[in-house]
């Protein structure tokens, strides 16, 4: 089983230290704002965070279009660990959408697989890279997601001219997943 570390981190601009600590309110121009502990991203390592008086909103999910829905969310579910949120076929759109992620979508970000009807297969292209997710022990999870039958592109070690232990696995569809540990400095 994969474990996630949360970060807490106050993240106010314009606010003392000891007002964010409690989730006090404080004042900006003749408007009181609260400024609270970040609700922590788990899968993308994003926060919530003040600037200047504004709530600056976050991740809400990212979007993988599959070819096999079903493929797909045993993958991340049976494979990844990650629960399947929610699913819904959209008959005149002919699409269907799941989400999955290590949380509930109130508080974290989640992954948007989108299968649209009668199209089995896209090309990813050169512009997207990878989704990141923390795990406690690289190698440990990567003989995790191979016994689950998940595909292993970059065995773990240390990253190429750094000192991170990573490795990559991949979705049915092709996408690369970095798996990282919590205590890396690159």
């Amino acid at each position: 089983m994969m474990i996630l570390r949360f970060y807490w981190r106050c993240t106010c601009r314009q606010y003392s230290q000891q007002a964010c600590e409690g989730g006090q309110l404080s004042r900006v121009g003749s408007q009181y704002v609260q400024c609270q502990r970040p609700q922590t991203d788990v899968a993308f390592g994003l926060y919530l965070q003040f600037f200047y008086g504004i709530l600056i909103m976050r991740l809400l999910h990212t979007m993988l279009r599959v070819g096999d829905m079903d493929k797909s969310i045993a993958f991340y579910t049976e494979v990844l660990g990650m629960t399947l949120l929610r699913r819904k076929d959209y008959p005149d759109g002919k699409f269907t959408l799941a989400f999955v992620g290590y949380g509930d979508e109130a508080h974290n970000s989640v992954i948007e697989l989108t299968q649209n009807w009668g199209v089995e297969s896209y090309e990813l292209g050169n512009g997207y890279g990878h989704i990141a997710l923390e795990v406690e022990d690289v190698y440990k999870a990567c003989e995790d997601i191979r016994a689950r039958g998940g595909k292993i592109t970059r065995e773990p070690g240390p990253m190429m001219h750094g000192n991170s232990i990573l490795a990559f696995v991949e979705d049915p569809d092709g996408y690369k997943i970095e798996l990282l540990s919590p205590s890396r400095n690159d």
